[in-house]
């Protein structure tokens, strides 16, 4: 019976996350065998989203387009999300966890894609720079 809970708790984590893309290492693109451990560096970004969208929606909306534009960039990827919910199980905000290569070309892209995907006003980035926690709304 314990065994059962827990197979479905697990389940219903996973549901909620509704993660598009694995958080797994990738391989070394050719293109990054030249660059320096600098370079290299990735960097966390959390993206609050004020929208209410389920986890299949935040997928289609928000991570696969946010993913496909920072990869064609060459500057990270989405490597997941999550929703917070309300007391009452409604949404109250979505979440996506971003990987940044190079933060100053990186921030304002994701700002960018995030307002063309249609983030609502109060959505913010949050990472950190120098151990300092950063806050950047996504609409000027």
């Amino acid at each position: 019976m314990i065994a059962k809970r827990v197979v479905f708790t697990l389940g219903v984590v996973t549901l909620l996350c509704g993660c598009s893309q694995s958080a797994a290492p990738q391989d070394v693109s050719p293109a990054d065998e030249g660059a320096t451990d600098a370079q290299m560096i990735s960097h966390f970004v959390f993206a609050k989203i004020q929208d209410t969208v389920s986890p299949i929606e935040r997928g289609a909306k928000y991570e696969d387009p946010l993913s496909d534009a920072l990869q064609r960039a060459g500057l990270g990827e989405v490597t997941g999300g999550g929703t917070m919910q309300n007391k009452d199980g409604s949404i109250a905000w979505i979440g996506v966890d971003i990987e940044v290569k190079d933060l100053t070309t990186g921030i304002p892209l994701v700002r960018r894609k995030l307002r063309e995907l249609g983030a609502p006003r109060g959505s913010v980035l949050e990472y950190t720079v120098d151990d300092e926690p950063i806050e950047v709304p996504v609409h000027d």
